[in-house]
C-alpha cells in the first residue's frame, strides 16, 4: 500500500511537473487597438491578430481585448502599453505622440514602410521606439491621404473665418491657414457640420463615416498627411518572447505590408466613388495656392517633431521624404 501510495504521489508530481512545462510554453499577449472593435482602422490589425493565433496554434496566443473607446482613451494607449499594462496596441502616430514624440512624423512618409526598411528610415523609427520601451512591428495600414471637408467653397489655401474641427496633430496646419480651429470627439462632427456649428473638417479619404456623407458638400484638393496605423509592442515584452514566436510576428507583419498598396488602392477608390455618388464635389486648388496648402502642412508637423527631436527629426525627415 506505501509502494503504491509513493508510486501515486510520484506521478502525480511528474504529471503536475509535465502540465506545468506545457502551461509555461503558451505565450499570451495582450493587444488593443486605438479606434474601435470593426472600424476600418482596426480590421486589417483584427485580421493580424487571427492569423498570428491560427499560425501559432496555441503556442502563442494574442488576445485582443477590443478598441477605444471601449478599452481607453486612444490618446493614452501608447502609456499603457509603454508601462505594460497592454502588450501590444494598434494606432496611428499622433494618437501616441506623448509618449514617442517622433511618431508624429509617421504621417509625413512619402515612402513605403518598406522603402523605410530597406534603406535606414526604420533604423530610427525603431530608436524612437525603443528609447520609450516599445517596438516597432510594422504597418498594418498606409497610404490615402487626409483632406479637408467643407460646407462652402473656397479657392484659396487661406481659412481665414472658418470654424475647422481639427485633431491635435493638424491643428496647426489649420490654424496657420488662418481657421479657427475646435476639437472634438468624432460623434460630433455629423452634429456640428448639420448646424453649421463648423465649416469644415480633416480626415483621411478612408474610414470617412456614412452619416458625413450627408452633411460634407466639398472636398479639398491636394490632399495632405498618410493614414497611417502600425503595430508598437511593449519592448520588455518583446524581449521576452523566443526567436520563434518574433519571427512568426514578424514574418506575418511584413507579408501584412507587401499587401498593403494593393489593398489601400482598392479602399482609397471605394471611398471617392462613394463620395462622388453622394455628391460631393471636389475643389482642386491653382498650382500656386496647392502649393501654399501643402507646404502649410508638411512644415507645421516637420517643425513640431525637429523642436521635440532636435537628434532624430532632421535625419527623419531627410530619410521620410522622396528622392
Amino acid at each position: 500500500m506505501q509502494i503504491f501510495r509513493i508510486a501515486s504521489t510520484t506521478a502525480l508530481a511528474i504529471g503536475l511537473c509535465v502540465a506545468g512545462v506545457a502551461a509555461s510554453a503558451q505565450e499570451t499577449l495582450t493587444a488593443v487597438s486605438g479606434f474601435p472593435r470593426g472600424h476600418l482602422f482596426s480590421q486589417n490589425f483584427e485580421k493580424f491578430v487571427d492569423e498570428v493565433n491560427k499560425r501559432a496554434k496555441g503556442t502563442l496566443v494574442i488576445d485582443y481585448k477590443g478598441g477605444a473607446p471601449a478599452v481607453g482613451s486612444p490618446f493614452t494607449l501608447g502609456q499603457r502599453v509603454q508601462r505594460g499594462q497592454f502588450d501590444i496596441m494598434s494606432s496611428t502616430g499622433p494618437y501616441y505622440e506623448s509618449t514617442v514624440p517622433e511618431a508624429l512624423a509617421l504621417i509625413l512618409t512619402e515612402r513605403t514602410i518598406t522603402e523605410l526598411r530597406a534603406d535606414g528610415g526604420m533604423d530610427l523609427i525603431q530608436q524612437a521606439h525603443r528609447a520609450k520601451n516599445l517596438y516597432f512591428l510594422g504597418r498594418t495600414i498606409e497610404g490615402s491621404t487626409f483632406h479637408l471637408y467643407l460646407r462652402k467653397p473656397i479657392d484659396k489655401a487661406d481659412l481665414t473665418g472658418q470654424r475647422i474641427r481639427v485633431a491635435p496633430h493638424y491643428q496647426a496646419f489649420f490654424g496657420s491657414l488662418g481657421a479657427t480651429t475646435l476639437r472634438s470627439d468624432l460623434s460630433e462632427i455629423y452634429t456640428f457640420m448639420e448646424n453649421g456649428s463648423i465649416e469644415g473638417f480633416g480626415w483621411p479619404m478612408i474610414g470617412f463615416l456614412p452619416d458625413w456623407l450627408k452633411v460634407t458638400k466639398y472636398r479639398v484638393d491636394p490632399g495632405f498627411y498618410i493614414g497611417d496605423i502600425q503595430s508598437v509592442v511593449n519592448l520588455d515584452t518583446w524581449n521576452k518572447l523566443s526567436p520563434e514566436h518574433k519571427k512568426l510576428l514578424q514574418d506575418t507583419m511584413l507579408e501584412f505590408e507587401s499587401r498593403l498598396a494593393a489593398e489601400m488602392a482598392v479602399i482609397d477608390g471605394a471611398a471617392r466613388k462613394a463620395m462622388t455618388d453622394a455628391g460631393v464635389q471636389v475643389i482642386t486648388l491653382s498650382p500656386a495656392e496647392a502649393k501654399k496648402f501643402s507646404e502649410a502642412a508638411v512644415n507645421t508637423v516637420w517643425a513640431t517633431v525637429i523642436e521635440r527631436s532636435p537628434d532624430l527629426g532632421p535625419k527623419m525627415r531627410k530619410l521620410f521624404s522622396k528622392k
